[in-house]
């Protein structure tokens, strides 16, 4: 029997209940203050550790091409790390130029979108959420097929996820983020990349 997307999703991300989660909790708290949400990244190596995560640095609101360049430049990291799979989490409401196409067949009006990407495998879930009273309630979710949608972020995610021989390696790549603007979390400091440049738990700084 064929395995559903969600099925699937499992698979290729580590603990990817508690991982729906974590981004849920670490979304909630800018949804309810209506702030932006940037694009948020979660990285799974070989050993299904997670040696950072991180929201891409802010971008010019009058610009499109901004936008993607910061999902873009976050992504750098991802052939700098020996990566199993990684996940990026986009609030549409807050993230105008994200969908302007309507590529994507959303269903709620107020949602969170999660894309699991690894080397052969893509799709994205749709989790939608009801704000009521200063709280966040997250409702029904709606699994995409993302391989026939024709869209720049696509081709982005792809990209990055199909990089043999990565540009900068990760000392270099986490000071350029650092340096402009992204917030990068290192998580887990026992993840062989973490333990070989001998990066503690915590913001990453310079």
């Amino acid at each position: 029997m064929a395995l559903s997307l969600e099925e699937k999703m499992k698979k290729i991300v580590p603990n990817y209940s508690n991982e729906i989660i974590s981004i849920q909790t670490a979304f909630e708290n800018l949804i309810i203050n209506d702030k932006i949400v940037k694009p948020f990244l979660l990285i799974y190596d070989s050993q299904d550790k997670k040696p950072l995560v991180s929201f891409t640095r802010a971008w010019l609101t009058d610009n499109p091409a901004d936008y993607f360049s910061a999902i873009a430049e976050i992504l750098f990291i991802i052939p700098a790390i020996n990566t199993k799979s990684y996940m990026l989490a986009i609030h549409p409401k807050t993230n105008p130029f994200f969908n302007a196409n309507k590529s994507y067949p959303l269903m709620y009006e107020n949602s969170i979108i999660l894309f699991s990407i690894s080397e052969d495998f893509a799709a994205a879930v749709e989790i939608e959420y009801e704000l009521k009273n200063n709280s966040v309630s997250w409702k029904e979710s709606n699994y995409i097929e993302i391989v026939d949608i024709k869209d720049i972020l696509i081709e982005v995610l792809f990209v990055y996820s199909h990089i043999d021989n990565p540009p900068f390696d990760y000392l270099q790549t986490l000071e350029y983020l650092s340096s402009n603007g992204f917030s990068v979390m290192i998580n887990d400091e026992t993840s062989r990349v973490n333990l070989k440049n001998n990066l503690s738990k915590g913001i990453f700084t310079l």
